[in-house]
């Protein structure tokens, strides 16, 4: 007390009066201001962010007050109410309405909440001195406290650029929950009825109308206890919606019907599912959308969207060639349901096929409690004990019974694809037709799609996104290349745009406003907006990696790409190889890494493969690299002299040998930062019988490996080619780039033990298979090299101390190419030896692969190596 009584110094009361007063007009403008922006309605992390700051605040007003109580709340006030409406603010537009960039390029209301807190803060800085009579010595306590006030500042409000993935388009979409709502049954042609929920503007009229079908439950019951805290984001105290009402509340107040239909055999719909996607859910589609279209709200013109299934309902929807269905954007799906997401690489993915198949039979039995186990225990909670399951129909309280009793006979994803021993396997059969892992999905239906020119197609995808990444660029490429409109954005998300998995994030909760921009493309395509820019844009965007920030093209590979080719080399090295030298930097004649599988590697639950924990809202992480290294065999280069960017998809040749008919290969690619630091990049998989090229993945095309008992040999070297998922990434300068080969991921695939996996399907049953392969031989020398393909951009990679003896040219040319339709050319480009790229459509350049010619020049190639 001494001390601070010696800091004190007479003030004049008329000061005083005129510092609470602007005191009062400062915490009046904040919280009319928060109440203004988020319309009344203080999030969690809102108040407990401002309790914080006014914590910080408060240990500046208390230290050591011996003042009138007048002035010591006066000074409080002035403090802490301010707190409230800032965060409340920063959290509301980084999180709901609003993306940073826009806000952090001058949107009025960002701006608005900074100069509102910085004055509040210098009004009471003023207050306490004059309040208190402070001399400046005492602020060596004050500015400590208002640093970490500002830090706090920071941290809530995420900055722009390059550390956020917020949209590179500005565009202001309002959110409101204002609306006319209604819920009633669909009879189908069968008497099955389909339960709808319908999301109206309040004045009536004829609006463009998003169909949206789902199979996660158009809304779910809510345990109505007092102590439901789950109760309180409920629109309606008696329901809880996880979907459609983000999708709602945002398209609604644009000026659209939102109208959301469990389909058969899920929610509160009547009827089973033999398999997804049967001919009979397929006929529900349009029987529903003559409904649509026969309401009194629908101006004639239909667009859908949506998540994973929902998109894929979308893209059916859009196949049967309607003139109303005038736009699609569907989020997050696997264009080929067998390779992109249940058997990639032929493997049998248990993320697909175990963990989320339980997860939606654990919907469609109305039972939440089944979810335990597959979801982190506070999703488990709120499931379990807060959501009561499926929401009936008002007044149809009594059908729910019979409509789960229908939903106990739907089909089995997990027995069934088990036993899917190739993509023609027959999983199902409806109606006495045998139905394949090739006859449901988008892929099933490209051609009539390809066939409706007068479609708009937005496809959103995410790196992290099991192998619906790959799907995602080949589904925007066919479909540009037949001649629709088509627009692709890829951003650095988990399945549904749920997390940002960049190991570079600043913040794990994505920037990019997905709702706003999907009512941009459908504002312009259903309504004719002239403000959106669609048109102005590039085709394609994509989030590069390291980079953290947007990029655009329009064609996929990028046209400046080149394929740099690093071979495996001794001590589990990767060597870089150039044009223009007298050898190989290999060592001649048959030499291999002699490796004892670990049937133990795993890559972790929370994978880019489990779709369970993406629902979740987990974030992918791999950020264990390191320390699973020696369940791995790896190779690394040395370190990078310079920056390196590579888009598309990396490839492995590997020439191997096995003491197995077949085994599961996975190839990671990373960047090696430093003994501890190592960073996932991509992966991709192969089961070795399924290893013909092109993959087809058919039982027809299965292969025995040749069983090797003293290896390496001559004679049975096999080619196996892994093609990775793509991805866009910078490393940098220092690291090294690596590859890691296992042989098993126990935490995301089935049957690793790769005999077995041969027995349970049924094949080869008369050999007397090994129990699993002991040893591979992963060979390396100038007869059989094994070679990383790496889609780099611009300059090749160079590496510090690289003394490696570059190898001539192969000695068979590809600057032959094939004749193309009229009005394409090919563009040549002189990288690293001869090479040649096209502007021509993929499939025009597929077609030449998969000639008789390009074959030929292949062999002559793999002879001469």
């Amino acid at each position: 007390m001494a001390l601070l009584n010696g800091l004190k110094h007479e003030y004049q009361p008329g000061t005083l009066d005129v510092v609470l007063q602007l005191q009062a007009v400062y915490v009046a403008v904040g919280v009319l201001f928060n109440f203004a922006s988020i319309l009344g309605k203080f999030t969690p992390r809102s108040v407990l962010t401002g309790i914080f700051g006014m914590a910080v605040h408060g240990l500046i007003v208390a230290i050591g007050f011996e003042a009138d109580k007048k002035l010591y709340y006066g000074a409080v006030m002035g403090l802490f109410i301010p707190n409230i409406a800032y965060y409340g603010i920063s959290y509301h537009f980084n999180n709901r309405a609003k993306n940073d960039l826009a806000g952090y390029a001058g949107s009025w209301s960002w701006s608005l909440a900074i100069i509102i807190n910085v004055v509040g803060v210098c009004l009471a800085i003023g207050g306490v001195w004059i309040s208190f009579g402070l001399r400046p010595s005492f602020l060596f306590v004050i500015y400590p406290m208002l640093l970490i006030k500002f830090y706090v500042m920071s941290a809530t409000a995420t900055s722009a650029g390059q550390v956020s993935d917020c949209c590179w388009n500005v565009y202001e979409v309002p959110t409101s929950q204002r609306w006319r709502f209604k819920a009633q049954y669909i009879k189908m042609p069968d008497g099955k009825e389909l339960a709808c929920d319908m999301y109206l503007p309040t004045k009536p009229g004829k609006y463009p109308t998003m169909l949206h079908f789902t199979r996660y439950n158009r809304n779910f019951g809510l345990n109505t206890s007092l102590m439901n805290p789950v109760k309180s984001m409920s629109a309606d105290g008696i329901s809880f919606n996880m979907r459609s009402v983000k999708y709602a509340e945002r398209f609604v107040p644009s000026g659209y019907a939102w109208v959301t239909v469990d389909v058969r055999g899920t929610g509160a719909s009547g009827g089973s599912r033999p398999v997804d996607f049967s001919p009979q859910e397929v006929k529900d589609y349009q029987t529903v959308l003559q409904w649509v279209l026969e309401q009194d709200f629908c101006n004639g013109k239909i667009g859908s969207c949506g998540i994973s299934y929902d998109g894929m309902a979308g893209i059916y929807l859009a196949a049967s060639k309607h003139p109303a269905v005038k736009a699609i954007a569907p989020v997050c799906f696997p264009y080929d349901i067998y390779e992109d997401m249940c058997a990639p690489g032929g493997l049998a993915c248990g993320g697909a096929i175990e963990d989320y198949a339980a997860f939606v039979k654990a919907l469609e039995s109305g039972d939440m409690t089944k979810v335990k186990g597959m979801v982190p225990d506070n999703m488990y909670n709120l499931m379990a004990h807060n959501l009561t399951g499926v929401m009936p129909i008002k007044g149809e309280e009594g059908k729910i019974d019979e409509v789960l009793k229908d939903h106990a006979s739907n089909w089995d994803m997990t027995s069934l694809y088990e036993k899917c021993s190739g993509k023609d396997t027959v999983i199902a059969t409806v109606g006495g037709k045998g139905m394949t892992g090739a006859d449901f999905g988008p892929s099933a239906v490209m051609a009539d799609l390809k066939a409706n020119k007068q479609l708009a197609v937005y496809t959103i995808g995410a790196w992290y996104d099991a192998g619906a990444v790959g799907g995602a660029f080949k589904f925007h490429q066919e479909l540009k290349e037949a001649g629709l409109k088509s627009k692709l954005t890829v951003g650095p998300w988990s399945h549904g745009c749920r997390k940002n998995c960049s190991p570079f994030a600043f913040d794990e909760n994505p920037k990019f406003d997905l709702y706003a921009e999907l009512v941009r493309f459908f504002d312009f395509h259903l309504k004719g907006a002239t403000d959106t820019l669609i048109e102005e844009e590039p085709d394609m965007h994509f989030w590069t990696i390291g980079a953290e920030h947007w990029r655009s093209g329009y064609n996929w590979p990028l046209m400046d790409v080149s394929t740099e080719r690093m071979f495996f080399g001794n001590k589990g090295k990767l060597v870089n190889f150039q044009a223009g030298s007298s050898k190989l930097p290999l060592p001649p004649g048959v030499t291999a890494d002699e490796w004892l599988p670990d049937y133990e590697a795993g890559t972790g639950r929370v994978s880019r493969w489990n779709y369970v924990q993406h629902i979740a809202m987990q974030v992918v992480s791999y950020s264990d690299r390191a320390s699973r290294g020696p369940q791995c065999l790896v190779y690394a280069s040395l370190p990078l002299e310079k920056d390196l960017v590579i888009s598309g998809s990396p490839v492995v040749d590997l020439r191997m040998e096995m003491d197995a008919t077949d085994a599961g290969i996975f190839v990671y690619l990373e960047e090696e930062v430093s003994d501890e630091v190592v960073r996932y990049v991509t992966e991709g998989q192969l089961r070795a019988s399924h290893r013909k090229r092109p993959s087809t993945y058919l039982t027809s095309d299965v292969k025995p490996m040749p069983v090797v008992k003293d290896g390496p040999s001559k004679d049975k070297v096999e080619h196996l080619t892994v093609k990775m998922q793509p991805v866009s990434y910078y490393f940098r300068a220092g690291s090294r780039i690596r590859v890691s080969l296992a042989a098993a991921d126990v935490d995301n695939f089935l049957w690793h033990d790769a005999d077995q996996c041969l027995t349970h399907f049924g094949l080869f049953p008369d050999q007397n298979l090994p129990k699993r392969a002991t040893k591979w031989w992963v060979h390396r020398g100038q007869t059989a090299p094994s070679v990383l393909e790496l889609p780099v951009e611009g300059d090749a990679p160079t590496f510090v101390g690289d003394v490696t003896v570059a190898g001539p040219e192969r000695p068979v040319s590809l600057d032959k190419k094939p004749a193309l339709p009229k009005g394409m050319s090919w563009r040549s480009q002189k990288i690293k030896g001869r090479r040649w790229s096209s502007s021509a459509p993929m499939a025009a350049v597929e077609e030449y692969k998969g000639s008789e010619e390009y074959k030929t020049l292949l062999a002559k190639q793999d002879a001469a190596e």
